[in-house]
């Protein structure tokens, strides 16, 4: 066979209307510039830089794993009569009609019933509200969004990573990954906005997610914790808007949140890496969990008498009375992944792929075994709704 060699201080000829790459060389596309240019893969001296043709910009979408010899390129030709290319976009627009998946093998708690029976949950950068009767979707976060615009625009820019729902059922509250992450909270009727200052932008530079949240039992609160090497812990107004606390928690690695579920109080628990604290609204100072040993907890929640319980790395549920532990349960073969107090029963999802459903006594009442692991569980009358781990 003939072997093609061109020096690479000269400009790259095509055959045949396509480029001809040698190895250590790559095809890249500006996509401002509508021009595409070939370029040492590897080295970070000078580009060596031609134009290619334009028929050749067809496999430039797939990136940069075109890093070496492409031999089917000579064998490429640009037709002779085609039309002009239009690089305009086209003069159409369109309606989301059906998402499907569901986000949950790095979030959880994040599946809920609303007060009208729909279910809301978040997938991809919308949150989404399913009437499953009529297998219906509509969305919080379509539409376009102008970054120049004076207005915040009512959308994540980023996937969503935490959901949290108020107790009345009618509102979220929803955080995303990203820099400079988001933090909304709208109605599950219009998928809108609550009121038009409950958005909040987290400016902090190394903040790379809001990756936990939750209500107030009266609804007034949502606490929600940045990610980043000094995790934040925010208190915000649900009804103005308003952050009344920012707090560093220090160098924690914090995977969930939980406001006390009694009347009346406004306690909060935060877990993670080794650690449990529980903090008052009045001062926001942290006091540690006492009796658990440096424990890792992954969940935490509240039953309505001010009780707090975490799940533990070790399958075990521990159980606060503020801020000392009183008892423990074992529930799992494994770390439990979600925890929920839901009515006059506490649920908790395993790695052990079960379900646990544990009455006021700490006994186990029923076990519901799944094929992945149950991240999100939530009940509503004789209803019960779990995310899975492979969504």
């Amino acid at each position: 066979s003939e072997m093609c060699i061109r020096d690479r201080s000269q400009p790259m000829e095509s055959t045949k209307g396509a480029a001809q790459l040698l190895e250590g060389e790559r095809i890249v596309y500006d996509k401002k510039a509508k021009k595409a240019t070939v370029e040492e893969a590897f080295n970070k001296g000078e580009k060596k830089v031609a134009p290619v043709s334009l028929f050749a910009e067809e496999i430039l979408l797939q990136g940069d794993c075109f890093t070496a010899t492409l031999p089917f390129l000579e064998d490429l030709v640009e037709p002779a009569k085609h039309a002009p290319v239009n690089f305009k976009m086209p003069a159409v627009n369109y309606d989301l009609e059906y998402v499907y998946g569901y986000r949950t093998s790095d979030c959880r708690q994040n599946l809920y019933f609303t007060h009208d029976g729909n279910v809301v949950y978040n997938a991809a950068s919308l949150g989404v509200v399913l009437d499953p009767r009529a297998d219906k979707q509509k969305f919080f976060g379509v539409g376009s969004t102008n970054s120049s615009a004076s207005v915040i625009s009512e959308r994540h820019d980023n996937d969503i990573v935490c959901l949290s729902i108020s107790p009345d059922r009618k509102y979220v509250a929803t955080g995303q990954a990203g820099k400079k992450p988001s933090f909304y909270i709208w109605s599950v009727d219009t998928c809108r906005v609550k009121a038009p200052k409950t958005r909040y932008h987290i400016a902090t530079k190394r903040a790379r997610a809001i990756c936990a949240c939750n209500w107030s039992a009266d609804g007034k609160y949502v606490a929600f914790i940045d990610r980043s090497e000094q995790p934040i812990v925010y208190t915000m107004d649900a009804a103005t808007g308003k952050v009344t606390n920012a707090c560093i928690m220090g160098s924690l690695q914090v995977f969930d949140v939980a406001w006390s579920r009694r009347m009346g109080d406004h306690v909060l628990a935060t877990c993670g890496l080794k650690h449990i604290k529980f903090w008052d609204l009045k001062d926001m100072k942290p006091k540690q969990g006492v009796g658990c040993d440096n424990q890792t907890f992954a969940c935490v929640t509240y039953d309505f008498q001010g009780n707090c319980y975490a799940g533990g790395l070790d399958g075990n549920v521990y159980i606060f009375n503020e801020e000392v532990m009183v008892a423990k349960k074992v529930a799992h073969k494994g770390l439990v992944h979600t925890i929920a107090w839901i009515e006059d029963r506490l649920y908790t999802g395993g790695a052990d792929n079960i379900l646990c459903v544990i009455d006021s006594k700490l006994n186990i009442e029923e076990k519901f075994n799944f094929e992945t692991v149950p991240r999100a569980v939530d009940r509503k009358g004789d209803e019960m709704i779990v995310g899975q781990r492979d969504g």
